[in-house]
């Protein structure tokens, strides 16, 4: 989740802050991670559905930006 110049990490457990921007901490990790959102990103196996527009990862509602959505889809082979 972006924070600004921040990236707030959310794992099962904790949450961790980075003083990183979310592209920076995208670039560490390009297999795993994609961006859904502005000031979103999720990793690909923690999806647990996806319903119009949003994302649900453990009971948390994540938005899907339009800018986003086509690759997201492509990405998830949803087209």
């Amino acid at each position: 989740e972006s924070k600004g110049d921040y990236t707030l990490i959310h794992t099962t457990h904790k949450k961790h802050i980075v003083s990183k921007t979310i592209k920076e901490v995208l670039a560490l990790n390009q297999t795993d991670l994609l961006r859904c959102h502005k000031s979103y990103a999720i990793h690909i196996n923690a999806i647990d559905r996806i319903v119009g527009n949003i994302i649900t990862i453990l009971g948390n509602e994540i938005p899907i930006g339009r800018t986003y959505k086509n690759d997201l889809f492509i990405r998830l082979n949803l087209i």
